[in-house]
């Protein structure tokens, strides 16, 4: 089941962006590492940790267990300007 969630969350990381050169990319593996826990019977902990010029968009988080989309429970992140969109979004560095 953790391999699983492992690889959602990899899918996951090919939604992250990242702020630098094209030629700088590091793999999804390396630039979003991801720790994956059961912290109760019925809650799986997911915790991202990006590399430094990294960040995720809160928008593009999203699990999926077997077609059911999964409520997420996500800390307040920081809300910054986005020229590739052209508006404010609320990331996690």
């Amino acid at each position: 089941m953790l391999t699983t969630i492992r690889s959602a969350c990899l899918i996951i990381c090919s939604f992250f962006v990242f702020q630098a050169n094209a030629q700088q990319f590091l793999d999804p593996e390396k630039a979003f590492p991801v720790q994956v826990a059961w912290t109760h019977a019925q809650e799986l902990t997911l915790k991202f940790q990006p590399e430094p010029g990294y960040y995720i968009y809160r928008d593009s988080l999203k699990l999926k267990s077997q077609d059911q989309v999964i409520d997420l429970k996500l800390p307040k992140g920081l809300v910054k300007f986005d020229e590739n969109f052209d508006k404010h979004l609320e990331t996690y560095p």
